[in-house]
């Protein structure tokens, strides 16, 4: 069983009684300060004779109408679809060869993102790459990119091939 934790001293910590306060701050007295009972009268030019009530007028947070926001309108770029092995034109069976090691092939499994490297299926191009690092003997980066790293049988890397995916049409929001 785990040893409980040692509580250290803390006087903030410590029970006092309700009221009590860390420090004592002695009081110090005020000099008396002399207060107009009267205010003197104004000029009979600017008096208005009217009850106090009728002199003030109550507003309520609720009653002031905010200002309407302007419309904008937002449009936003398009970007390209997630990547798909149909997105780029390759089938299944299609031959990809890896860019540090060409001795290394691996074969499309399906359209969307599986890879079969050595006879096991990768559920991706960047974890079929980072296979292929260790099968090729040199240490991956940090962050495998697979669309930088398989090239396809002509020898075109599927980075490119992907970037020449026409981006989705903008989104236009009006708010």
């Amino acid at each position: 069983m785990a040893k409980p934790l040692e509580k250290r001293d803390a006087p903030w910590l410590k029970k006092r009684p309700r009221g009590a306060s860390l420090a004592v701050v002695p009081k110090v007295e005020a000099a008396p300060v002399e207060v107009p009972t009267t205010l003197p009268d104004p000029p009979a030019e600017i008096r208005v004779e009217m009850p106090l009530q009728e002199a003030v007028e109550v507003v309520s947070p609720a009653i002031i109408p905010k200002p309407a926001k302007p419309k904008t309108t937002r449009i936003r770029p398009g970007r390209r679809p997630d990547y798909t092995h149909a997105l780029i034109g390759l089938n299944i069976g299609d031959r990809l060869i890896f860019h540090k090691s060409p001795s290394i092939e691996a074969t499309v499994a399906d359209d969307k993102n599986g890879m079969e490297l050595n006879g096991t299926t990768y559920n991706g191009i960047d974890y079929a790459a980072q296979e292929a690092f260790n099968i090729a003997g040199t240490p991956p980066p940090e962050k495998v990119n697979g669309l930088a790293d398989w090239r396809d049988s002509t020898g075109v890397r599927l980075r490119e091939l992907y970037h020449q995916v026409p981006p989705l049409p903008p989104t236009i929001t009006v708010s």
